[in-house]
């Protein structure tokens, strides 16, 4: 498949996107990867945080957002409530997670 009946500037994006995808993914498809010395338990509680810190920079960008007049009232207060509740969603699962973690042995 040629790609001359695109733009350079088009054609150039596609190359670099695609070479990004593969840079990315490199990790996950080589077969010698060594295996995680992390229990999926630590990987979800991982992936959670993370989510939990995205959604504590969105409410900030909400609330910068609606400073600046980009957003009404109504607005800002429907979606500042719905990222609170998904705040809440994520530290009950969290603590949950954490209040049956199994001890750790210290010896």
């Amino acid at each position: 498949m040629a790609l001359t009946g695109l733009a350079p500037g088009l054609t150039a994006a596609l190359i670099a996107a695609v070479a990004f995808l593969v840079w990315v993914s490199w990790p996950l498809l080589r077969r010698d990867a060594p295996p995680s010395d992390r229990t999926p338990r630590e990987l979800f509680m991982d992936a959670l945080e993370t989510e939990k810190h995205y959604v504590y920079a969105s409410i900030l960008d909400l609330d910068a957002d609606f400073k600046a007049g980009k957003i009404d009232s109504s607005e800002h207060q429907r979606l500042r409530e719905a990222l609170l509740g998904e705040a809440a969603r994520l530290l009950t699962q969290l603590d949950e997670l954490e209040s049956t973690a199994p001890k750790s042995k210290k010896g």
